[in-house]
């Protein structure tokens, strides 16, 4: 049973990820159009930030929750 519930939580993780990245590509794709920014610029800096930010949001709540900075930093 309990690997029933592992497989489901690793599907249900794998379509909220699917479906972020369509929707962090869509938006790249937007703002570099109202920006008239380059697609260089939409892949080497939009999505790099976009795709950072889980990383950074971890280190800021485990500093704010926990008061440990080093539980975020890898």
């Amino acid at each position: 049973m309990l690997i029933a519930l592992y497989a489901l939580v690793a599907l249900v993780s794998t379509a909220i990820i699917w479906k972020g990245s369509a929707l962090l590509e869509s938006s790249a794709e937007q703002l570099s159009r109202y920006y008239e920014l380059p697609e260089v610029v939409q892949g080497a800096v939009i999505v790099a930030i976009g795709s950072s930010f889980p990383e950074l949001s971890t280190t800021v709540l485990s500093t704010l929750v926990h008061g440990e900075f080093e539980l975020g930093v890898s």
